[in-house]
């Protein structure tokens, strides 16, 4: 699979194995630039408003640099984040406008769960006259409540990664493309996503796995450090202080990780993505700004 834009023929879809493993790949070949810019772009979240901005303008400043190289026009990260902190405010409006539709979501989706346990509970009250609702020890009370909190979760899930899969990319469009805002960057997402979002539903569950791999050392030590701090943690008010500093730290550690290797999955999927709904080679755009 050639990303090469000068080629006359059109990109070549990847498949879910092809994408995860680009990412992968990108990722390891630039760890320390990577990391590197996942570290600052934490240190932005400690400052309100326009560090968050600044943020999650550093978080796609990956994605740039990522695609920049999948389309073979290298770019330094001086020239790439000149157009990215250009749109700076841009990214905290995206963000913002996810935040209320993903509220929007929810409260549907609640909404539709509420409507949908009345209509169960008032068949099963029709199916089975004898079964009460406060005999919390009948065996088919205890089958159907099991049944219904698997139903429950397994719809919540599936509403969740649908709603990530069709707004992966939703940073991307607005790192790269001309005359794309924090409000149209997210119809660009919506639009390269559409009819694929099993397929990458897929590749998130299959990035899921790969970071809690990434983040099982981080983990032991998580764990480790608990362990030898409890003792002190019960005796002296600093020492928990010091716990909370801690899982703090390693929070921010595991976002530094985790991130730059999801962007670099976005970079490779959104390529991949335009090459599906648009097909033409792909080319960076405004690289002199």
């Amino acid at each position: 699979m050639s990303f090469n834009q000068g080629s006359s023929q059109p990109i070549q879809p990847l498949s879910i194995g092809n994408v995860v493993t680009a990412g992968l790949r990108l990722y390891g070949s630039h760890l320390k630039s990577y990391l590197k810019l996942g570290f600052i772009a934490c240190a932005w979240i400690l400052v309100p408003v326009y560090g968050w901005a600044r943020c999650g303008a550093t978080f796609a400043l990956i994605s740039r640099l990522a695609y920049s190289e999948l389309v073979e026009q290298p770019e330094t990260e001086q020239e790439a984040g000149r157009f990215v902190r250009a749109r700076l405010w841009q990214f905290l409006v995206m963000a913002l406008l996810m935040l209320l539709l993903i509220i929007s979501i929810t409260i549907g989706v609640t909404i539709l769960l509420f409507i949908f346990t009345l209509i169960v509970g008032t068949i099963l009250r029709i199916i089975v006259p004898s079964l009460n609702a406060n005999d919390v020890f009948n065996p088919i009370a205890i089958l159907i409540s099991f049944a219904l909190l698997l139903g429950y979760m397994g719809i919540i899930f599936t509403t969740f990664l649908l709603v990530q899969a069709r707004f992966i990319v939703i940073e991307v469009p607005l790192a790269i493309e001309n005359y794309i805002d924090g409000a149209s960057t997210i119809g660009r997402s919506w639009y390269l996503t559409s009819g694929n979002m099993w397929r990458i539903s897929a590749i998130l569950i299959t990035t899921g796995l790969i970071i809690i791999a990434l983040l099982l050392p981080i983990n032991v030590l998580n764990i480790i450090t608990q362990s030898f701090l409890q003792p002190f943690l019960r005796a002296d008010t600093n020492y928990r202080l010091l716990g909370v500093l801690i899982n703090v730290v390693l929070i921010l550690v595991r976002i530094a990780i985790v991130v730059p290797f999801l962007q670099t999955i976005k970079a490779v999927l959104y390529c991949d993505l335009r090459s599906r709904r648009e097909g033409f080679g792909l080319k960076l755009r405004n690289r002199n700004i």
